[in-house]
């Protein structure tokens, strides 16, 4: 099995939840899966008396909120392909990316929840234990349009071998100071080696394991946000169970659960889990290096874990590969009227510089969509927008090649934190016609809630993009959810 070579790009950031089934009792999934031997139950676990399994099988599975409301959407739509241009590469083309957890179908994932002997579970009769957002599964299932179907099997709770301070001092040649991560997980994929099939976590037979997430009983270490924090990692050092290699994993606290004086908060998993998928985080690790400006706002979900994915994450994933392209070598002026971005995901793409069909989205450009702040994923009690209106991005989408064990890979040139341009960017509305190359100030793009300013709604008023393009808002129809915007060439 080939390894990833991404070790330089360990995440450090916020989990969300995923969600998707009720949960009947643990007992059920054993006897659901011809893999497992119930009879050695006890042996690998102990008994959670309270509720605390259910809690999480909820925060990554329900499709009902606390009062028994769906979280799914119910929205129907209809894409329009006639005027679109098919996208023909994304970021499962890329070589580097090729066992990332598949973005389409139906994918069933693994979720073990382990405690520590200094650590103990315990035993809590928590009332509220659907989500209080999303859950991990019915986000996704949201924000794809219905094309990602994610449901988790959750095993716990297991005891590990050792106190929790053996594996937060344990350090090795590979992993520094993260080596107790990956002794948990070899310790965890271990202990179920007889009572799971892995083979059938694999959907697309890429013999990787499609999702793994290790929730740990210890506090959340707010003060040196390293080891007992939320990330994503993988092992250098894969080891294949039922001829398929268990590798890629979210390791995450509890605790998370509870931010915000919530009873079951999903987001720092739901976030986790798009790094599987392969996608990057959009806030700034570091400000002192880099472009240090611009950024999103904290307004998307791989950023501060509110609101939807961006469009260039969607395109990235394929749940987005039709978009608006305008010709403008045969016409200088278009018009398009866009359903809202949840609807489908329409998308206006403006070249920055001469499109190349054979890049896809590995090039710069613009993109622009109508975002209804009511969505079912944008309704949000930290999001203070309260006017449906145009978001427009920048990308700097372009590739670089990197070398790594002799081989080389392609890979993205521009992220968000290290390199001398952003990723992407959100371009901002102000209160002049004029939008220069107005980006997030180094303060404002570390806020973690949108506002109205983040949206352009002003009618028949004409907004001049950086480098060549003009656009006016014709209208916006906030009954049917549609905005009619004229694109014209300068």
């Amino acid at each position: 099995m080939k390894k990833k070579m991404f070790a330089f790009l360990i995440n450090f950031a916020i989990i969300l939840s995923l969600t998707s089934c009720f949960y009947d009792d643990l007992l059920s999934v054993f006897k659901n899966s011809t893999s497992i031997d119930t009879s050695s139950f006890e042996s690998f676990f102990h008994e959670d008396n309270g509720n605390t399994t259910a809690l999480v099988n909820n925060a990554f599975n329900s499709l009902v909120d606390n009062g028994g409301k769906s979280l799914i959407s119910n929205e129907k739509y209809q894409i329009d392909l006639s005027s679109k241009t098919h996208l023909t590469k994304n970021m499962y083309d890329l070589e580097i990316n090729e066992q990332n957890t598949p973005s389409k179908g139906e994918i069933k994932g693994l979720v073990f929840l382990v405690d520590f002997p200094d650590y103990p579970l315990k035993n809590n009769e928590y009332k509220n234990i659907y989500p209080t957002y999303q859950s991990v599964s019915s986000y996704y299932y949201n924000i794809s349009y219905g094309q990602l179907n994610l449901s988790y099997d959750v095993f716990g709770w297991l005891s590990l071998s050792h106190k929790s301070s053996y594996y937060k001092n344990l350090k090795n040649n590979i992993y520094d100071e993260m080596a107790g991560a990956y002794e948990i997980f070899d310790e965890v994929i271990s202990a179920y080696d007889n009572l799971i099939d892995y083979s059938k976590y694999d959907s697309n037979n890429d013999k990787a394991v499609d999702s793994i997430h290790i929730i740990y009983n210890h506090p959340i270490d707010y003060k040196d946000d390293s080891f007992w924090w939320a990330y994503e990692t993988y092992t250098l050092e894969p080891k294949s169970y039922d001829k398929v290699y268990p590798f890629q994993f979210v390791f995450a606290s509890l605790n998370f659960l509870f931010e915000d004086d919530e009873s079951c908060n999903a987001r720092t998993y739901i976030h986790e889990s798009g790094h599987l998928f392969g996608l990057p985080d959009y806030y700034d690790y570091d400000s002192r290096v880099g472009f240090n400006r611009g950024g999103l706002g904290g307004y998307d979900m791989m950023d501060a874990t509110f609101g939807d994915f961006n469009p260039l994450s969607k395109m990235m994933l394929g749940w987005i590969d039709y978009v608006y392209i305008p010709d403008f070598e045969k016409e200088k002026k278009y018009t398009y009227t866009l359903n809202s971005y949840d609807r489908g995901g329409d998308t206006i793409l403006l070249p920055i510089d001469e499109f190349d069909s054979k890049n896809g989205i590995f090039q710069t450009y613009y993109l622009i969509c109508f975002n209804n702040c009511n969505s079912i994923v944008l309704k949000d009690e930290y999001l203070y927008v309260n006017k449906n209106g145009i978001r427009i991005y920048e990308v700097n989408g372009v590739l670089e090649n990197i070398k790594s064990n002799g081989e080389i890979y392609e890979t993205l040139k521009y992220d968000n934190s290290y390199t001398s341009k952003n990723l992407i960017n959100a371009i901002n509305n102000t209160s002049t016609p004029s939008l220069g190359s107005y980006y997030y100030t180094s303060s404002e793009y570390t806020e973690i809630c949108a506002k109205n300013r983040d949206f352009f709604y002003t009618l028949n008023r004409t907004y001049r993009l950086p480098n060549k393009y003009n656009f006016v808002i014709n209208e916006i129809n906030n009954d049917n959810l549609t905005a009619t915007i004229t694109i014209t060439l300068k």
